[in-house]
């Protein structure tokens, strides 16, 4: 577990990233390759790769494993990425704001 102040704090601000946005919408149903995103999406692949890793790092997304060896049929396998965020809710009430997220089974609640 990341060692955090807010375990929110940088899971919030991907949320209004459109890349990761892309990402994580792209890959809630199905495994993705950074590859397959970044040509669907019309990402750069840097950025792909950027975004997966900060995804990644704050548990948004998740690295599958497949089971058809291959991949896209050229000798190699790329590491595909499954959205791991089932839920999230932003609500401003009495004048703050609050996040609440669910993770796989962890459900995480923050005001800020």
């Amino acid at each position: 577990m990341m060692a955090e102040t807010d375990p929110l704090s940088g899971k919030v601000e991907l949320l209004t990233d459109e890349y990761a946005k892309q990402i994580l919408a792209g890959c809630y149903q199905e495994p993705m390759s950074a590859q397959h995103i970044s040509w669907k999406y019309n990402i750069p692949i840097a950025a792909t790769y950027r975004r997966l890793k900060q995804l990644k790092k704050t548990g948004l997304i998740e690295e599958v494993e497949e089971d058809e060896p291959g991949g896209g049929g050229k000798g190699n396998e790329a590491a595909k990425y499954k959205t791991a965020l089932e839920k999230a809710k932003l609500i401003f009430e009495n004048g703050n704001f609050s996040v609440k997220m669910k993770l796989g089974e962890e459900e995480i609640e923050s005001e800020f």
